[in-house]
Parts: structure tokens; sequence; C-alpha cells
């Protein structure tokens, strides 16, 4: 996996030329929300959803990951 990681990560800089800002490496990334069932969960939270129709709930109880 620890090779694997570094192969992506060797691609992802030829791809993606980095910026840098202040002599530092800007990186900028997506946030993902993984929903989640259940009664009592440790570290689950109220995500509020942001979709453009109203057939989804306001919001959803989840794990959020984001950059």
């Amino acid at each position: 996996m620890e090779q694997l990681s570094i192969y992506w990560a060797r691609l992802v800089m030829k791809l993606f030329p980095p910026v840098r800002v202040g002599g530092r490496l800007v990186r900028v990334g997506d946030g993902l929300k993984g929903g989640k069932e259940g009664k009592s969960m440790p570290a689950v939270k109220k995500l509020y959803q942001s979709s453009a129709t109203n057939s989804k709930a306001p919001y959803i109880f989840g794990h959020a990951f984001q950059v």
C-alpha cells in the first residue's frame, strides 16, 4: 500500500502541476459524505446535503471526509 501511495502521488504531481503560494505547496481536494444507518454510532454527525432536488432529505447522519 505504501508503494502504491508513492506512485499515486507521483502521477498526480505529473498530471496536475503543483501550485505554490508563499513557497508552500497547495493541494486542493473535494469532500465526501458517507451516510450511516443505526441508532448510536461514534463520530457520526448531522451533515447537510447540498442538492438541487427536493426529493432528498435536507440532511443525513454520517461521516465527512474532507481536505
